[in-house]
């Protein structure tokens, strides 16, 4: 068995008496647990595809967001346009800055 602590994001989804079910079981029947819980996925995203109140949401999300997206790509292109002809005129170097943003409060490089 692993010293190591599983991790409290999954943990808190365990149901109760899980971990414990699982340290009695023998290795046949973890396998046995292992590819009943993908059947449990599969069918639980199966079900998912299939509500018709979650891809009406979508829809009406990707409907209502496209003027949003019209716009921001309208501003990229502008934003494009405007350095291709800076390129032509010999105002923008080729150079890429390379610098990662910071992450969690730690530098980027």
């Amino acid at each position: 068995m692993s010293d190591n602590k599983f991790p409290a994001k999954w943990e808190k989804h365990l149901p109760s008496g899980f971990e414990d079910a699982v340290g009695t079981m023998g290795d046949e029947d973890m396998e046995e647990t292992l590819v009943k819980c993908e059947k449990n996925i599969h069918i639980t995203e199966k079900e998912k595809e299939d509500d018709d109140t979650i891809n009406s949401a979508k829809t009406l999300v990707k409907d209502q967001s496209l003027k949003y997206n019209l716009y921001i790509s309208m501003q990229k292109a502008k934003i494009r346009y405007i350095i291709h002809t800076m390129e032509g005129r010999g105002k923008v170097s080729d150079e890429v800055d390379d610098t990662l943003p910071a992450v969690d409060g730690k530098d980027g490089n």
